[in-house]
């Protein structure tokens, strides 16, 4: 398949920084998550975002509080059900440590997972209070975390990502345009040079040799 992007001049413009428009093609995912940006439901504050002339966050992957109290839930009786296993029976019942154990678990679960986001605006990307500007990147790279893939990225101020997963940014279709656009532009302008394996694994140049046809945005 030739490319359908084989240099920086045929390459989707960047989005007006206020509107978000035009919209980016459709980027290619490793992973097909479902995740969309919450309607209703604003962006959880918590970390400094970029500067206001990059413009408001248009998209962004977070969960519920509702799905972060099931989680604590969870946590909490994956431990009760430890402690049954480690006890031989409910013997541990009868002691306040253990009930203090598994609601400090479970509070941490919760807290953990309900102060977890994404966000993208035209030019940038953040996660947590790290932040690039995804059209002067200079280091672009596919790493492992666990059994997780990770993207690493750094601009040419310096500023990093340092580990975000892949899944969580590509999980919101219109959010990993957003970023997939900014990264294609700084690899094909020169500004970033990323390792064969991560071109192969985003579907960019010198990885596949091609890059998949642009779509429709689905929005």
């Amino acid at each position: 398949m030739t490319a359908p992007f084989p240099n920086a001049n045929q390459l989707p413009p960047q989005p007006d920084r206020d509107t978000g428009r035009p919209r980016p093609p459709q980027a290619p995912r490793n992973f097909h998550g479902r995740t969309g940006t919450p309607i209703g439901q604003a962006l959880r504050k918590g970390a400094s975002p970029p500067p206001a002339a990059h413009g408001p966050a248009l998209e962004w992957n977070q969960q519920s509080r509702r799905s972060a109290i099931w989680s604590g839930l969870i946590a909490a009786a994956l431990i009760a059900g430890f402690g049954s296993l480690l006890f031989s029976g409910f013997g541990w019942v009868t002691q306040w440590w253990c009930w203090l154990l598994i609601v400090l678990c479970g509070l941490a679960i919760y807290k953990a997972t309900s102060n977890t986001w994404i966000a993208a605006g035209s030019d940038w990307l953040q996660n947590g209070k790290q932040w690039v500007d995804v059209y002067k990147l200079v280091e672009v790279k596919i790493g492992a975390s666990g059994t997780s893939q990770v993207l690493r990225l750094k601009d040419s101020h310096g500023r990093q990502i340092r580990s975000v997963s892949l899944s969580d940014v590509q999980a919101n279709q219109a959010l990993w345009d957003l970023v997939y656009n900014g990264i294609l532009h700084s690899v094909l302008s020169g500004k970033a040079d990323p390792p064969k394996g991560t071109r192969k694994i985003l579907s960019m140049p010198g990885g596949n040799g091609s890059l998949p046809g642009p779509m429709d945005h689905p929005r």
